[in-house]
């Protein structure tokens, strides 16, 4: 018959693996502490009056700047630019041209968006969102505004299409 080896103690275990094991706690606690140390910048340097790291609004970075300036640099681009709405039911896909029913950006409320961000008032969760903004981009997309009753017109078009005369619907934007 063949003897089953001896488990290892605890001891045996550590004097065997100790310098993986160093290794490994050394690895975690200078994660942790980098981590940590990301984590207190990020409450120490909540921004207030201006936008925070990263932000942007489509591909406009509006990163450090005040709620006027910010206004100001997307007023002269065009937001929802050459956009079209698609609605898909029953494997039948419409494509509603944006320019025709009115679509545009609601630029006030996105900035004031983009603005808030990261700003909750609660320093443990702002300081949380401004440690990832450190890391990561937040794009904000725009506001919308929309002709609803061309919109309308447009989905019951798609509506009669896809199921016949519609009974009833409603419109979210």
């Amino acid at each position: 018959k063949e003897e089953k080896k001896p488990r290892l103690t605890f001891t045996e275990f550590r004097q065997k693996h100790s310098k993986g094991l160093k290794i490994a706690v050394i690895s975690s606690g200078t994660v942790l502490a980098a981590c940590l140390c990301l984590y207190i910048y990020g409450c120490a340097t909540v921004p207030q009056g201006v936008m925070g790291r990263n932000i942007y609004i489509e591909d406009t970075n509006v990163s450090g700047l005040t709620f006027d300036e910010a206004l100001a640099k997307v007023k002269g681009k065009t937001l929802l630019n050459d956009c079209n709405i698609t609605v898909t039911s029953n494997g039948k896909t419409y494509t509603i041209d944006g320019l025709e029913v009115g679509l545009s950006a609601r630029v006030e409320d996105t900035v004031d968006r983009a603005m808030r961000y990261g700003k909750t008032g609660n320093i443990l969760i702002d300081g949380f969102a401004n440690a990832l903004q450190v890391i990561t981009r937040h794009t904000v997309m725009p506001s919308a505004n929309v002709n609803e009753e061309i919109l309308r017109e447009k989905l019951n078009e798609f509506g009669k299409l896809v199921h016949g005369e519609l009974v009833e619907h409603k419109l979210e934007v």
